[in-house]
Formats: structure tokens, sequence, C-alpha cells
């Protein structure tokens, strides 16, 4: 979650990064309170949700109050840029976006000293996981939109790995003229190997992608839907990109001899590869579903599907329900997705640790930014400042208690179902958490709980977001190389 505009050569727009979540929230209330009232009854008819949300919802009235001054009085909604009480607020925040950014230098290249083990990542080499985050990595790439944008990937040193070639994109698709709207997607061959890859967060739509929390099931998965719910956003880029491209994967696994598909991504995507996950998991099963397909006999063959996400968002939410046989086939399938499934957690980076802890590392978060911004008064630029304050003063303290009553305790269910490889700092050993707040993941007794990670007040909160989010494939971190043109 970087970019909050990305460039566009059509309408010289500046990419403005590190905005914070709740700009983000606030901006897109207008539409989720103008939705929420069926999911606001049934959490507020919830007495035991209802008061586990409490003190989520007095900080956030206290972040409304304290930092926007909510209340307070003053400052109308800018209707128009041309009302006199705004002074056209909306002319100047679009001349303050187009303004060039400053140029920062260049920071030094940090690499991730200590690789991850096959047993740390489930089963996925440590040259597979650089390969992988390279290829996260490169498909930010702004320019060109074609599949030479991975060339560099060539200049990859095979010496001593099973590859007798170097990895090889065989397909790149950018979703034009949809890009702002659905994430580009590529296909790269690495010996017998499968890496897909779509790219993270490049644009306001995917930042929308982000916080929305609505949930999804998926017809690959159709006889444990009921109790198996995903993040609805990732699985829209998923099938967006499986069911276009099916026919042409599934003749590359053939051409290429291919024995295992590794789904992976940075950020947005790495939450997109994770539901990609269980949508092959669930294509493959015959126990979820025994209707033969292309699939299960490829599966049947001895073909694998493995997930490396870098950063990305909890994306699955186990939904109980009174059938107890239902609720254990929906289990049992969470477990053997989360068998083959591995995401890194950077630091203090909040992305990993949202939606699903939310109101409690999230919350942290969000105040620490909220406190950086006052003391960089003009971080976004007065006008800025001001369209926010007007924006809170609009929908008042009472839209904030309802936003976190209605929303906070269903983000708080979504987790991590693999292995959450955690970095403290570049020279850091890795170490594997859980995020297993139901108790419904099996074998992973004597690690720690991914609730353990507590966030810290930062000096700068949004300087140490951007670095903790990035450097896992930017620094270039687990990859090879940095591309000075990645946009991310």
């Amino acid at each position: 979650m970087t970019n909050m505009i990305s460039s566009s050569p059509s309408s010289g727009v500046v990419g403005i990064r590190r905005i914070p979540i709740l700009f983000i929230l606030l901006c897109s209330s207008g539409s989720i309170t103008g939705v929420s009232g069926s999911v606001h009854s049934t959490v507020t008819n919830n007495a035991a949700i209802v008061s586990s949300s409490t003190t989520t919802i007095r900080r956030t009235q206290m972040i409304g109050t304290r930092i926007f001054g909510i209340g307070r009085g003053g400052g109308s909604w800018p209707i128009n840029s041309n009302d006199e009480d705004n002074g056209g607020i909306f002319d100047k925040i679009k001349t303050a976006f187009k303004r060039k950014p400053k140029v920062e230098p260049q920071s030094p290249e940090e690499l991730i000293k200590h690789q991850p083990t096959a047993e740390q990542t489930n089963g996925i080499d440590p040259f597979f996981v650089r390969v992988c985050a390279q290829v996260s990595a490169d498909v930010y790439h702004q320019e060109p939109r074609h599949i030479s944008r991975f060339d560099k990937l060539a200049t990859i040193s095979i010496e001593n790995t099973v590859l007798k070639e170097p990895p090889k994109a065989v397909i790149y698709d950018s979703n034009s003229p949809f890009t702002d709207t659905n994430p580009p997607f590529v296909a790269v061959v690495a010996g017998n190997k499968l890496i897909l890859s779509w790219r993270g967060t490049g644009s306001y739509m995917d930042c929308v992608r982000d916080v929305s929390i609505y949930l999804g099931s998926s017809s690959c998965w159709k006889n444990v839907a009921k109790v198996v719910k995903v993040h609805a956003g990732s699985l829209a880029a998923v099938e967006n990109s499986l069911v276009a491209h099916e026919a042409e994967l599934l003749k590359i696994i053939d051409d290429y001899e291919i024995k295992e598909i590794l789904v992976t991504g940075h950020s947005l995507a790495g939450g997109i590869a994770q539901v990609a996950l269980l949508w092959f998991q669930g294509t493959m099963d015959i126990t979820i579903d025994p209707t033969p397909n292309k699939w299960k006999e490829l599966a049947t063959n001895g073909l694998t599907v493995k997930c490396m996400s870098f950063q990305g968002l909890s994306t699955t939410v186990y939904a109980e329900s009174d059938d107890q046989e239902l609720n254990q086939k929906g289990i049992d399938f969470i477990n053997k997705c989360g068998a083959n499934m591995c995401t890194t957690a950077f630091s203090l980076d909040p992305v990993p640790m949202v939606p699903g802890h939310f109101s409690t590392f999230g919350m942290d978060f969000i105040e620490d930014v909220l406190a950086t911004l006052v003391r960089k008064k003009t971080y976004f630029g007065d006008t800025v400042e001001t369209w926010i304050t007007n924006v809170v003063e609009r929908f008042g303290t009472e839209q904030l208690k309802g936003i976190a009553k209605s929303y906070f305790p269903i983000s708080d269910k979504y987790q991590h179902i693999g292995n959450v490889l955690y970095y403290a700092s570049p020279d850091a050993e890795p170490k594997v958490y859980i995020d297993n707040k139901n108790g419904i993941l099996v074998g992973k007794e004597g690690f720690a709980d991914l609730s353990e990670i507590k966030y810290k007040n930062q000096k700068d909160a949004l300087t140490a977001v951007g670095y903790n989010h990035r450097i896992i494939v930017r620094g270039p971190g687990l990859a090879f190389y940095r591309n000075a043109d990645v946009s991310m």
C-alpha cells in the first residue's frame, strides 16, 4: 500500500505516497455508511461484539476530536471549487497534486541478510523465494506495458541452482485499458516451476480494493463456501486473471512440463496470491468438488501449488456455522491451503497486520501517523489539511463511532492461514509466527502468535511505513536487484 495516486501521462497527476489509511477510510465513508445498514444492525444486535469494540470506538472518537477538532465549529463541506467559503479548495488541491514532487536521493541498496529456509516458507526453496520477490517487484514497472519489462530476469545468476536457463516471462497482461482498476498479471517460467504474480497497489482504486473488507466465496470451493470466506477484492483479481488465461496456463504447464505453481505478489498482490492458492486448491481438490477437470488431472499427476506472499494483507475468514460437519470440512480446507502458504512481515509494517489486527495494531499505527501529521503541518499542504478537517466535521463523531462499531469487529476476523515470516530488521534472523486467533490452525505448536507483535511509535511514522513496507522486495531485500524505475 504505497502510491495513493499513480503517475498518468494523460492526466499529468503526480504520484503521492504514503497517504494514511484513515484518510482513505474517511474519503470513502460516504459510500461506506450508505451501505452499512444491514451489517450495522447485525453487529449491534450482538452484545459481545459491541462490547469488545468499545475501546476501539472510543479511540476513534478521540482521534477525530484530538487531531481534526471534531465539534470545534468552523469549516463547511467544500461543495465546489467556486464556493466563497472554501476559497476554491478543490482547485487548490488539484494544483497541489500536480506539483512536481521533491526528488529524494536514491537510498543505498539493502539486502535481507538471512534467507528463509524451505521449512520456514512451507516448502519453497530459498532461491525461488528470491525469484518470487524479484517478479513481485518487477511487475510494478510503469512502462513499458509489455512483456519486455521482465527481460532483466535473464540476468539472474543460475549458477549452483537447478535451473538450466534463467527465468522467463511467458504471459503479461496489463489489463489495459483497465490497468488502474485491475492490477496487471504476469506468468514466469523458471525451470519446472510456473510463477504467477500481480501488481501491488499502484492506483487509487487499488487503495479502495485494499481497504474493502467485504467477503466473498468462489465456486472453486463451493462445498465449503458457507464457512470459508476471503477478501472479495482480492478474489475478483484472481478470478479475472485465472479465468481469462486458464487455457494459456494449461498449455504452458504442458509445454514446459511444469511440476509446481508458485503464486506470489507484494502488498495488495500478496493478498491476491493468498486467495489464488485457495482458488487452485479448491479447483484441484476432489474432496471439495469431485467433478473432473484438467486441474484435478494435473494434481493427480503431481502438480502442486504454493504461495509466497510479501507483506500481503490477511485475506481469509473462517465463518463458523451451526453445521459441525461443514465446519470441520472448512477447517480441513483452510489447513490444506495454509500448509502451502507463507507471508512475510517486516518490522512494523502495518499491511500484514491488517485487516486482521486492525483494532489493536492498526489503531496504534493510525494514531502514530496522525501524530506525525500534526508535527508536520505542511506534509500534505494547508489546502489538503483543511479538506481532511472538513471531511471529518461533515460526518462527525457519530459516523466514526458507527464505522468502528460495524466494521472493526468484521476486520478482526481476517487471518493469515499460513506461516508469517517475520523480519525485525534487514540483519535479523527470520522468525515464524502464526495467526491462530480462533484456534483452527493445526500442527502449529511451538510457534509464537502474530498478536504478540505490538506496534511502537516511530519518530516519523510516514517515512517508517514506506521503508518497512517496500524493503522486502525493493531494498532489493530478498530480491536480486533493484529497478530504479519501479513505482511502488
